[in-house]
């Protein structure tokens, strides 16, 4: 019976590593007109991996490239090319099969080519000489590089107001499908020392790594690392080797970057709350991003977001429509994904140029919808755009004092402008 269940086991593990050699045109064409739909009218990082891996394989000027994404499916060189790079942002089996669901393909394509993958990185790692081995119990915290400068030296980069981050242009295909680039803000996150061999003289030499966070307007962003060889006593760097990871945006609100230390192994870590309102942490190696595992830190009550009642179909909801309306902030939470903020509107009688004193005469509290891209204004007349800006600056926000009001526009019920502060 056992050799009867294990000739069994082997011949499906033969059929799947066989599979895996060879994908089917069923799988390539499901895979290749939703990477196309993607290049032209998505909005995530896929479009900026498809023209990335039409440089790679030669294709060089704008329509050289357009041609060839509109010929996807006809090119098994490039969409195997897509896939390696897809392939080498890491996460898990699952994670890469969501990501094909999310761009179109149909489940049972989705899972195949998933498997595909993970088979192929299987059987070529058996094939591959051995990376080094890091000592982890030597891989440590450090501020040795200067970060300033660092960021100063990446192209295509100009520095923030706070001169903590830069603005860096990248690669990308717009929705026309010709390229483009894209102006991410990165900024420095970590810094791993550790003690790495050199492959040419087999000698140890001093190593820092560096993990950037590069984010477009909260929808594409992704994790860098930077190795550098310590030269000249620590006087000198040598950039040898740069690794990249896409992260979902999601996972960045309210975030936390950590290193963490378990059983004499270094960890660099996400924590975030996932939509199932419990708090995860996301494993990698700090030295080459490599996702090792998720665990669920705890369940999370939130007294400000989660425990909001919103009642059913939502009847005590606004469905005002107004314009510059004078109001003062009880509340700003999150409830289902979606954001929402309680509000005393209140009247403004100007007394002189320039000043003005709130008149409360009505204190109902009014519940209203925030738009998912609200147009947001501070007190400086700057807009912001960026992701969850209101949940981040919750407490800042909301009114201590019956004069720290704000303007908002709402359009049935639905928020669509807020001023902080900007206003004659």
């Amino acid at each position: 019976m056992k050799t009867k269940t294990f000739l069994t086991f082997s011949l499906i593990l033969i059929s799947i590593l066989g599979y895996s050699q060879n994908l089917s045109t069923e799988v390539r064409k499901d895979f290749c007109k939703n990477a196309i739909l993607n290049a032209y009218f998505g909005s995530g990082s896929l479009k900026s991996w498809i023209i990335i891996s039409a440089q790679k394989v030669g294709y060089k000027t704008p329509f050289e490239i357009e041609n060839a994404v509109q010929n996807l499916c006809s090119d098994i060189k490039l969409q195997n090319e897509i896939l390696e790079n897809i392939d080498k942002l890491g996460g898990s089996k699952e994670f890469k099969e969501q990501q094909f669901l999310s761009i179109g393909m149909t489940p049972k394509n989705a899972k195949f080519l998933s498997d595909y993958l993970l088979l192929k990185r299987i059987n070529n790692q058996k094939n591959t000489p051995k990376v080094e081995e890091i000592d982890n119990n030597f891989v440590k915290d450090s501020t040795v590089i200067d970060k300033k400068k660092l960021l100063r030296n990446i192209p295509k980069s100009k520095f923030t107001n706070d001169s903590t981050a830069i603005f860096r242009r990248v690669g990308a295909i717009n929705e026309y499908g010709s390229p483009t680039e894209i102006e991410y803000k990165t900024s420095v996150l970590k810094e791993y020392y550790y003690i790495g061999e050199n492959n040419e003289n087999h000698d140890d030499e001093e190593r820092v790594n560096v993990v950037l966070l590069s984010e477009y307007n909260g929808k594409n962003a992704f994790l860098e690392t930077l190795t550098f060889k310590i030269l000249n006593n620590g006087n000198d760097y040598q950039n040898i080797r740069n690794r990249r990871l896409n992260i979902s945006s999601k996972k960045l609100n309210n975030c936390v970057f950590n290193t963490i230390k378990e059983n004499g192994q270094t960890y660099f870590t996400v924590e975030y709350l996932d939509d199932d309102n419990s708090k995860k942490i996301d494993y990698y190696s700090p030295l080459d991003l490599k996702y090792l595992k998720t665990i669920v830190k705890e369940e999370v009550v939130q007294k400000e977001t989660i425990n909001k009642v919103i009642p059913k179909n939502n009847t005590n909801l606004s469905t005002e429509t107004k314009e510059n309306e004078a109001a003062l902030i009880k509340d700003i939470f999150r409830k289902n994904g979606k954001i929402y903020i309680s509000l005393n509107i209140v009247q403004i009688e100007y007394t002189k140029e320039n000043d003005y004193k709130v008149i409360n005469q009505n204190s109902k509290i009014r519940t209203f919808e925030v738009l998912e891209n609200v147009k947001i204004t501070d007190n400086n007349c700057r807009t912001i755009d960026e992701n969850d800006y209101l949940i981040k600056n919750r407490e800042i926000h909301i009114s201590k004092n019956n004069d720290e009001i704000c303007m908002f526009s709402p359009v049935d019920g639905i928020i669509t402008e807020i001023n902080f502060g900007c206003w004659n």
